[in-house]
């Protein structure tokens, strides 16, 4: 791979992590907001769907550590 396109793959990588920071900072304040909820509204469906967005957003962070994993092997090739 040339300098070029390596440097291209780079910037993308860094791209990834603060895409990463921002999920795990929504992340974050969902978990804060429904440890927040009182108990009736936690066991109910609102705080399942706020449970399901905490676990699809930490699905998401995870993803993309494997994609930049995976774009840091290239890098590397």
């Amino acid at each position: 791979m040339n300098e070029s396109r390596r440097k291209k793959l780079v910037s993308v990588i860094d791209l990834i992590e603060r895409a990463k920071v921002d999920i795990e900072e929504i992340k974050s304040d969902e978990e804060d907001s429904l440890e927040n909820m009182p108990e009736g509204i936690r066991s109910g469906e609102e705080g399942e769907r706020t449970e399901e967005i905490v676990n699809e957003l930490d699905e998401a962070v995870t993803s993309l550590g494997d994609t930049q994993d995976k774009l840091n092997g290239v890098i590397e090739q």
